[in-house]
């Protein structure tokens, strides 16, 4: 039966072998998820800490370390019908996924950390009215009013498999702009305090050969990392 998955509370690495690139290509990725929570103010809480640092992740590993040729952060809504989110750091490049990894870490425990240290009550005010205010905006197409309406009715269905009754929220993106008003920089830095601390998953991709007994190759191996919540 399909279930909502739930991130490691200790930090995990799960390395995939792409042997099939070929080795003459260097080429490897790792990817690094922080567990959010659920809800509109743990979205609210993701959406302003990718705001804040985006633009700082991109401008250390891609444009000063030039680390890798794809360098994003962002969020990321997790399976299941609570749909717990997530910050989400990658880096592809030539460096070994181990060396991309400890980076990512890094980046965490260090410019973000200070990123968030150094946030100030004006800087808050302009990314979440920011926010809030993309929320509120009337959908433009047909497409993103039913794309809205059409993950409510997952969540739904979701919620049915893992054994609740869950009706759809319509008001979802009201909640969450409301969330985004209302966050103090308390709450903020709260959050990042158990965001680190919390557990991580990441996950690193290579062409070069690996140790059979680290490397996931089918569905049942990730089953085995990521536990069902």
């Amino acid at each position: 039966t399909p279930r909502g998955l739930a991130l490691p509370t200790a930090p995990v690495v799960l390395r995939i072998g792409a042997e099939e690139i070929g080795t003459e290509e260097r080429n490897s990725a790792a990817e690094l998820l922080l567990a959010v929570g659920s809800g509109p103010r743990a979205v609210a809480l993701a959406s302003v800490l990718s705001a804040l640092l985006k633009p700082i992740f991109f401008d250390a590993l891609r444009t000063k370390e030039q680390l890798g040729y794809v360098v994003q952060l962002g969020q990321r809504a997790l399976p299941g019908a609570a749909r717990p989110v997530a910050l989400v750091l990658l880096v592809q490049g030539e460096k070994p996924p181990t060396v991309l990894t400890r980076r990512l870490r890094k980046f965490v425990t260090t410019e973000a950390a200070a990123a968030v240290r150094n946030l100030d009550e004006k800087t808050l005010r302009g990314i979440a009215s920011s926010l809030a205010d993309q929320k509120l905006e009337p959908d433009r197409r047909l497409y993103d009013r039913a794309g809205r309406h059409w993950e409510e009715l997952r969540r739904t269905r979701d919620s049915a498999i893992e054994g609740a009754a869950v009706a759809p929220n319509w008001n979802r993106r009201y909640q969450t702009a409301a969330a985004l008003n209302a966050l103090t920089l308390s709450d903020v830095r709260d959050l990042w305090a158990d965001v680190v601390s919390g557990g991580s998953f990441a996950v690193e991709v290579s062409n070069a050969p690996v140790d059979d007994s680290t490397v996931a190759r089918t569905a049942e191996e990730v089953r085995a990392v990521l536990k069902p919540s």
